[in-house]
């Protein structure tokens, strides 16, 4: 997955197969020990429901490193 952020507390992340865009707030990158993503930064993540608002988003980040 590619992870892109937009100027502001949240951001997208890209699944690779182009099947589509996940919300991901800033809480959830911090979160993973990231201070930000950077566009095309390769990470894994998990797509949850949040059932209030109706709508997918980002948990469980990790960065994908070159080893």
């Amino acid at each position: 997955m590619v992870g892109r952020i937009i100027d502001k507390n949240y951001g997208f992340i890209t699944a690779d197969d182009g099947s589509g865009e996940t919300f991901v707030h800033i809480s959830r990158i911090r979160k993973a020990g990231l201070e930000k993503l950077v566009g095309g930064q390769k990470i894994t993540y998990k797509v949850k429901l949040d059932k209030l608002r109706e709508r997918y988003y980002a948990s469980r980040l990790s960065l994908i490193t070159d080893s």
